[in-house]
């Protein structure tokens, strides 16, 4: 059972751990700039016209919204956890009061805060300056935002936590990662709008959960998705992330029994 006490604890030290690690997050942050790069490709293909209803103005919010929207919903944490279990310290966690995904889950939070503030300043930097850049800014816009925005990041945290589970059986976790980082990049919207990718891929992105950490926070934001789909789409987050907990928790227990049986 999470204790309030033992989770404000490992706030406190992610919050620490991110202070001292400010390069690092910087760096994170330009690595992952690639949609903008993106963005100028499109911007160049539209020049004054349109492509699927998106403008080259269209384009650059959307490309900056992805930026800022992924920046927050990424979990980080198949390096964690890969190191853990390959030094023994996963027994550490496991010796603890509070479950280890609650650590994992902290882990993952902890580079937010550092990120957060210059990335919401780079959307309205945008859309003050940019023409024709336009994000919804009505209350229940942003209070939706914000909830997709939390339940994007829960949700990219039990998938990523999955594939580091993965870690109890094999010693290729970071390979299997980086085949869920391109297919979770590209299905996602975050490389590319859904609506733009043709026939197959656009229905396969339609039906796996990846849309709902980049794509459909950006929907809100934009004023692409309105009236009912609005609620409609933060009860599929919230669907979404029951059907992934329950696997991962059925995952975990599986592993956590082979973990001992080899002397973990």
């Amino acid at each position: 059972m999470v204790t309030w006490r033992a989770f404000r604890a490992l706030v406190r030290i992610g919050w620490r751990e991110s202070l001292e690690y400010r390069a690092e997050s910087l760096i994170w942050m330009l690595t992952g700039a690639l949609p903008l790069f993106i963005m100028a490709v499109w911007i160049s293909a539209a020049g004054s016209g349109a492509i699927r209803g998106y403008t080259a103005a269209g384009f650059a919010g959307y490309y900056v919204a992805s930026l800022a929207v992924r920046q927050f919903t990424a979990a980080w944490i198949v390096w964690d956890m890969d190191e853990d279990m390959r030094q023994g310290r996963l027994s550490f966690h496991l010796l603890r009061p509070i479950d280890p995904i609650w650590h994992y889950f902290v882990r993952g939070m902890q580079s937010k805060q550092m990120r957060l503030p210059p990335l919401l300043a780079a959307l309205v930097v945008v859309a003050l300056v940019v023409p024709g850049v336009r994000y919804e800014g009505t209350p229940l816009v942003l209070a939706v935002f914000a909830a997709s925005l939390g339940l994007g990041y829960v949700l990219s945290f039990l998938l990523t936590y999955l594939v580091g589970i993965a870690g109890f059986w094999t010693t290729s976790t970071l390979s299997i990662y980086q085949w869920f980082f391109l297919l979770s990049s590209f299905f996602s919207g975050y490389l590319l709008p859904i609506s733009l990718m043709p026939g197959t891929l656009g229905k396969l992105a339609a039906v796996l959960p990846f849309r709902w950490t980049v794509a459909f926070p950006i929907d809100v934001l934009s004023g692409r998705a309105t009236g009912t789909a609005l609620l409609g789409g933060l009860a599929l987050q919230c669907a979404w992330c029951a059907g992934c907990w329950l696997v991962v928790r059925l995952a975990w227990w599986q592993g956590l029994r082979r973990y001992a049986a080899v002397g973990g």
